[in-house]
């Protein structure tokens, strides 16, 4: 069986632990005798106020509400100089995202505070010289802990605020330890609208654990901001999974190379091991080794690559009554914070020598073992302008430094992801460059530099964002030269209000500026080199902030019209339930709606009752799927009329597509779908608007193979792709290349399209959002 068999009184610590929250009165014990040497005092334990006191009722009585958790956590601020709280950021429903940050009152000073921050900052910025080094040792060491992030899985926020109930009271030793030494940052509850709503998801239906790249919800960059400033030697996320087991690190194979292994070391051994006995010691089954370490957008690996971290997730079984769980989660996160306390400097001292590794190796060129040299990464921001210098902008979110070429410039062995070879190339002016001597070097290689399938790399779902944005980005196999001349990253470009101006086509971002000019009623119109209008400071003010040039251009063309987008309901119930009751899989719906009002649209939705009784007037695309097949029989004959008279049907995915095919607009057949979870990345070889340049890239997670009927049209097929596939089963989809992407069929005098791939993945394929909207402008 799993796990590590306890000591009797280790196991009955951790018993007395979680039953404590049960008790009348959460007291402060006596203080032990020993020495402040191996004891260190610490003040502030004193009794806080009950859940019973604050909230009326037991955290263990049942789910804990948004407004529970925040007037918890408000009550327990005010009782206890060991807890401050602060607000990260607002939702979209505006609620706070409260934290807390629990440690030594010493340490929570103003003043304190900004010395354990800007310690950490000198390193993060590249100041990983040992005098740097010493100064953070010195410091606390911040770890994060995160729940609630999926809103179903209702034990992390009672468990989390049971915790630091614990630690505002408790005065033995190794909760001294604890405090003296470590600063936790407390994120009890991620995901608030979700928790009002009873949903995994949160209020705009996303999936905030897979918004770790994109960043596109508040939450997520609130989130990000946070661990940015107290940026954690190790990262605890807790959550529930179907079954009743509890899962510890360390990770089943495969797991991502490039990982940093001090800190990784740290999670997977004395953080893990304390987290395993403190589980079992509270009756729990701790199963260990059973998750992989693969996909770098969740919050294990991401803290892990972004931040340097030993980003951990703790799954606790849902199968088990709340309390039961509630007192698991407390006792792991607990055993996790004393462990830390054993040798905080030990923990702080992990976290700076992976960053100063990161520095060394890519000063020096190292790679994964296996792989060529590795200097750096060039970005060219002249290949999809636009969405390219987005990619920029998110990795400097990040604290990634780049600068760009000042000149047009020939750098030796510049290897692209793809499939061109390294070769001495000619770089334009603009060009991005990002050195490799940084302390984010591991999330840049895995992120940048991998390419789907590569020798050595086989197994691994490297997740490439240049792959899935459809930006051009080479690795650096050579040494840069040391007189390389550089400026600042290239900024989008301004013009005055009535000038002529145009846009390059080649970006989503790009075909989003013009698609909002377009709904404010500023004509544009499409040319032989891009889109033309007229510059408003409204859209000056939108190419701005999408980092999107505006050119001069006395060119006319034809014009476009406004696309007025309707989404049916695709028939996809919310997500609520124990994990063990929700379906595998992501819901896909959350994104597209994000995606189109991303691009500037305003898609309204619509029922199958509201359809029945005709297309509203106006409307141009109905766009319909991509979850379960709605029951839209209702609306056969309304929908077919639409079409029939000019309208436009957009069936995305299965459920979209099998509806379509259900209500008779559609004979598009479909052929079995790769593993569920499968992603290839597919280059397309003919664009669906003629100013949407060729070598776009959209993600295929899953969907079966599109089979056109005679008589239809196929504007994009996919040229080339690799499988990304979870289980390790790595390499080239079988006969993706010309698998047809968009099938286009006329009915009367309107189009259904046939849509087979992921438009808007997880806000991270550029590619995908580009097609679609040239699709809704065609």
């Amino acid at each position: 069986m799993p796990g590590r068999r306890t000591t009797t009184a280790a196991r009955a610590l951790a018993v007395a632990l979680a039953a404590g929250a049960g008790l009348p009165a959460l007291a402060a014990p006596a203080r032990a005798a020993t020495t402040a040497g191996t004891c260190p005092a610490v003040a502030g334990a004193a009794r806080v106020p009950t859940p019973e006191a604050v909230l009326g009722r037991a955290l263990r009585a049942g789910p804990t509400t948004p407004e529970e958790t925040d007037r918890y956590l408000l009550a327990l601020d005010a009782a206890s100089p060991r807890i401050r709280t602060d607000v990260a950021g607002t939702t979209p429903g505006g609620r706070p995202l409260r934290y807390a940050l629990v440690g030594d009152p010493a340490q929570l000073t103003d003043a304190a505070l900004r010395r354990t921050t800007a310690a950490v900052a000198r390193i993060r910025a590249g100041a990983v010289g040992p005098k740097a080094i010493a100064a953070a040792v010195r410091r606390p060491a911040l770890t994060w802990i995160g729940g609630g992030v999926h809103a179903n899985e209702l034990s992390g926020p009672p468990a989390l605020l049971e915790s630091l109930a614990a630690l505002a009271t408790a005065d033995d030793c190794p909760t001294r330890r604890a405090l003296r030494g470590v600063l936790a940052v407390v994120q009890p509850d991620q995901n608030p609208d979700g928790h009002a709503a009873g949903t995994r998801t949160n209020a705009a239906g996303l999936d905030l654990n897979r918004d770790w790249f994109a960043r596109t919800q508040p939450e997520a960059q609130a989130r990000a901001a946070l661990l940015r400033r107290f940026p954690p030697t190790v990262a605890l996320d807790v959550h529930e999974q179907a079954g009743s087991a509890y899962f510890v690190p360390p990770y089943a194979s495969p797991v991502l190379r490039g990982l940093p292994e001090a800190t990784r070391r740290l999670a997977d051994g004395p953080v893990g091991d304390a987290v395993a006995r403190a589980v079992e010691g509270a009756g729990g089954v701790v199963a260990r080794r059973t998750y992989d370490l693969l996909y770098p957008g969740y919050a294990d690996t991401g803290t892990s690559l972004a931040l340097g971290s030993g980003g951990m997730t703790l799954e606790q079984g849902s199968d088990p009554p709340l309390g039961v769980r509630i007192a698991r989660h407390r006792a792991g996160v607990l055993g996790a914070l004393r462990a830390l306390g054993a040798d905080p400097r030990g923990a702080v001292r992990a976290w700076a020598d992976g960053q100063r590794a990161a520095v060394a190796d890519g000063r020096a060129g190292r790679a994964d073992a296996g792989r060529a040299p590795l200097h750096g990464w060039a970005i060219r921001t002249d290949v999809a302008g636009a969405d390219a210098l987005g990619l920029v902008a998110s990795l400097r979110d990040l604290g990634v430094r780049a600068r760009a070429l000042r000149r047009a410039t020939t750098l030796r062995r510049v290897d692209p992801v793809g499939p061109d070879g390294r070769a001495s190339r000619r770089l334009p002016a603009g060009t991005v460059v990002v050195r490799a001597d940084q302390p984010l070097r591991a999330w840049l290689e895995a992120l940048l530099d991998r390419d789907a399938g590569e020798a050595g790399v086989a197994g691994e779902d490297t997740w490439s964002l240049p792959r899935l944005g459809g930006a051009w980005v080479a690795a650096l196999r050579a040494p840069l030269p040391k007189r390389l001349a550089l400026t600042g990253v290239p900024k989008a470009g301004s013009a005055r209000a009535g000038a002529r101006v145009r846009l390059s086509a080649d970006s989503a971002a790009a075909l989003g500026v013009a698609l909002r000019a377009l709904r404010r009623g500023t004509p544009v119109e499409r040319t032989a080199d891009g889109l033309t209008t007229t510059a408003t400071p409204e859209l000056v003010a939108d190419a701005r902030a999408a980092r999107v040039a505006l050119r001069p251009s006395a060119a006319t063309g034809a014009p476009l019209r406004s696309p007025q987008v309707l989404l049916a309901d695709d028939g996809a119930r919310p997500l609520t339930g124990t994990p063990a009751q929700l379906p595998r899989g992501e819901q896909p719906a959350g994104w597209v709606r994000q995606g189109l009002e991303r691009l500037g649209l305003a898609p309204r939705p619509t029922s199958a009752a509201a359809l029945a009784g005709g297309v509203p007037a106006g409307t141009t695309h109905l766009v319909v799927g991509p979850g379960g097949e709605a029951d839209l029989g209702p609306a056969r004959s309304a929908m077919q009329a639409f079409v029939r008279e000019g309208g436009t049907v957009v069936a995305v995915g299965t459920g979209g597509i099998g509806a379509a095919r259900g209500l008779g607009l559609s004979r598009v057949g479909e052929t079995a779908a790769p593993a569920r979870d499968a992603v290839s990345v597919a280059t397309a070889t003919e664009a669906p608007l003629d100013a949407v340049a060729p070598g776009l890239r959209v993600v295929v997670a899953g969907e079966p193979r599109l089979q056109a009927p005679a008589g239809s049209r196929v504007p994009l097929r996919a040229a080339d792709g690799r499988a990304l596939d979870p289980s390790g089963a790595a390499g080239a989809t079988a006969g993706l290349a010309g698998r047809p992407l968009v099938v286009d069929e006329e009915l009367g005098a309107g189009h259904v399209l046939s849509v087979g791939f992921s438009p808007f993945f997880r806000s991270q394929s550029a590619g995908g959002a580009r097609v679609l909207a040239a699709l809704l402008l065609g």
